[in-house]
């Protein structure tokens, strides 16, 4: 299920070895890094699906809460760094935007097989 949300990541990470731009490289790295600090994150949170649990249960709310919290330190952070960001500001802003999406993904997966922040695999 990872490297199926992240194939973009992943083909990027082959393109930047191909050409070697370490640049790309570190940004698909740091990506999939901060995706899977957010599933870790959310997880933590939204813990497990279980039989006969609520339609929704209180755990999502908190985990979605979470990923609310890590998007306003995102947005504010892009807000206070203006258009002419340093790498190492937009490398930290990337890895917010990758783990909001993987604390997201942690949450939906508490309700069961679904998911929002890809399409689901056949």
């Amino acid at each position: 299920m990872f490297s199926s949300v992240i194939t973009g990541n992943l083909a990027l990470i082959g393109i930047a070895v191909g050409e070697r731009n370490g640049g790309l490289a570190a940004n698909g790295g740091l990506t999939l890094a901060g995706y899977a600090a957010g599933v870790v994150l959310g997880t933590s949170f939204a813990g497990t699906a279980e039989r006969g649990q609520p339609v929704w249960p209180r755990r999502v709310t908190v985990t979605l809460a979470v990923e609310l919290v890590i998007l306003v330190v995102f947005s504010a952070g892009w807000l206070i760094s203006g258009s002419h960001r340093q790498a190492a500001t937009r490398m930290v802003l990337l890895v917010l935007a990758a783990a909001a999406m993987g604390v997201q993904t942690a949450a939906v997966r508490r309700l069961g097989q679904m998911s929002t922040t890809y399409p689901p695999v056949p």
